[in-house]
């Protein structure tokens, strides 16, 4: 079989075309370690540096294309060494430098910037939020002989109708990514791994159980390496939740585990034990959760969350949910140590370029917010959170918002959003809170009030009004009116009309 050239060498050696196929195996560090065997060329040190590249240790991949740049004699190599050093420069922050090479990299002829370095100038401009110029270049890649190059065009098309909330669009492009890359003759193994890692976080948030089929099949056939144990560790992670919100909870626990095993540092270990701690609650073992929650929050003080954030400081925000309710204080301190990481978030992160991480931790505030008695701002935040995970088409995180309002006391009408919003998953712990909500209603609904207040309403819905309720107990009525706001809220209605028809059952 022919070997694909990702660098186009001119004179191939054994030991290049062996750490070629290392390169698309996705075994970038041996595929290094062969590379400085290999005589000085533009297509060693271009090899090198995508090898880097894709290990993320971008300053190394800048000083191989440096030390490369007199052998860059061609202009397609010149240009390809040009575009990925304006990626590399706009991913570390360098404007300056960015510009420069990106200036460089399309100021000669266009017939020597290829696939691949049109790619990498589209990839730059996505990360400028400048689509227009991304769709524009990627025409070269999509058009790419190159199977590999073309899927690589494919999936940063997907990123772009990611970063508008297009989801359900991007998570079909992700699958085309996956099934043009994995039909090449030589596949870019690891272009797959970061598609699935990708693919599988869309079907955590969205409903999309064929997609979803195909992520957990490609993800066993995989054939994961060392280099790749960051992205098959995040797949598992969101197959794992996919399992639990699919009440697949037996499932999810294995992925977790398994995950865990290849966490590389500290954070993602934590990050893991708080996913279990979340399965464990919403599957109901309580203890087991409090368990992981503890060991979670012990290790978290001890991290600098601010050094290359990636998107596990999501798990901050999930920190933050889990202690709110035992201890709000805690909970807080959490949320500003997720401001501060949230600010250093890579320009190559996804999570950067939508609206997903501000309308979660939203959310986290409204839950923090209420456990800390301020219902006010707990609401106000809880519907800016609603509105925006259904324009995301996160339905099942718009309908935990729906149910904090309900519970809030903002009405029924919070209530029947959450039904909707949760009918594709009836066997998750939304669906098994709502079984309950329905279940207390329908047997006794006034079981959650004190005595006090269950004889307020009595005399309510007999048709007393405040004041003649303050005269029959004795007492003000101030405290007839607080007594009823805390009725209000408890059941979740807004006004007497909604509470007649919620104890219409009640004897009088």
């Amino acid at each position: 079989m022919n070997m694909p050239s990702i660098v186009q060498p001119l004179h191939r050696s054994a030991a290049f075309e062996q750490a070629q196929s290392l390169w698309y195996a996705a075994q970038y560090s041996a595929c290094l370690e062969l590379l400085a065997q290999c005589e000085a060329s533009a297509e060693r040190f271009l090899l090198a540096a995508w090898s880097a590249y894709r290990l993320r240790h971008y300053a190394d991949a800048l000083a191989h294309l440096e030390s490369g740049h007199s052998f860059f004699e061609s202009s397609g190599s010149r240009a390809e060494a040009d575009a990925l050093s304006a990626v590399l420069h706009e991913i570390k922050g360098h404007s300056r430098e960015s510009d420069a090479f990106y200036d460089r990299a399309t100021s000669g002829d266009p017939k020597s910037q290829a696939g691949k370095a049109c790619n990498m100038l589209a990839l730059r401009a996505w990360m400028r939020d400048d689509y227009a110029e991304c769709m524009r270049r990627l025409r070269a890649g999509e058009t790419s002989a190159d199977d590999n190059v073309r899927a690589y065009a494919i999936s940063i098309r997907s990123w772009i109708h990611g970063s508008r909330g297009e989801f359900a669009r991007q998570a079909c492009l992700l699958e085309e990514t996956l099934q043009v890359t994995l039909s090449a003759p030589v596949p870019d193994v690891g272009l797959a791994a970061t598609t699935l890692q990708t693919l599988s976080h869309r079907c955590r948030e969205l409903y999309l159980p064929n997609q979803f089929t195909t992520t957990v099949a490609r993800a066993r056939d995989l054939a994961w390496t060392t280099d790749l144990h960051m992205q098959q560790y995040h797949a598992l992670r969101h197959i794992a939740w996919t399992h639990a919100l699919n009440g697949q909870y037996v499932n999810g626990i294995r992925d977790l585990t398994r995950a865990k095993e290849l966490a590389q540092n500290e954070i993602l270990q934590v990050a893991s034990t708080l996913d279990s701690a979340w399965v464990a609650f919403s599957s109901g073992e309580t203890f087991t959760g409090e368990a992981h929650l503890r060991d979670a929050l012990d290790r978290i003080d001890g991290i600098d969350w601010s050094v290359e954030p990636g998107e596990e400081i999501w798990a901050l925000q999930l920190a933050a949910e889990l202690s709110a309710r035992s201890d709000p204080r805690r909970a807080r301190e959490l949320l500003s140590k997720h401001d501060a990481a949230q600010g250093a978030l890579s320009v190559a992160l996804g999570a950067r370029h939508h609206a997903a991480l501000e309308a979660s931790a939203l959310y986290t505030r409204a839950v923090v917010w209420s456990a800390c008695g301020d219902a006010s701002s707990s609401r106000t935040l809880a519907k800016q959170a609603f509105y925006e995970f259904e324009g995301l088409g996160y339905n099942w995180r718009a309908a935990r918002c729906a149910l904090l309002l309900y519970r809030s006391g903002c009405g029924d009408n919070w209530l029947a959003a959450a039904k909707e919003k949760a009918r594709n998953y009836p066997r998750s712990f939304i669906g098994a809170q709502l079984q309950r909500i329905e279940y207390d209603l329908e047997s006794e609904p006034l079981a959650r009030l004190t005595p006090r207040q269950r004889e307020i309403v009595h005399l309510l819905v007999a048709g007393g009004s405040i004041d003649e309720v303050a005269t029959t107990l004795r007492t003000s009525r101030n405290t007839v009116r607080v007594h009823v706001q805390h009725i209000h809220r408890v059941l979740g209605v807004r006004n007497r009309a909604e509470l007649l028809k919620r104890t219409a059952k009640v004897a009088i």
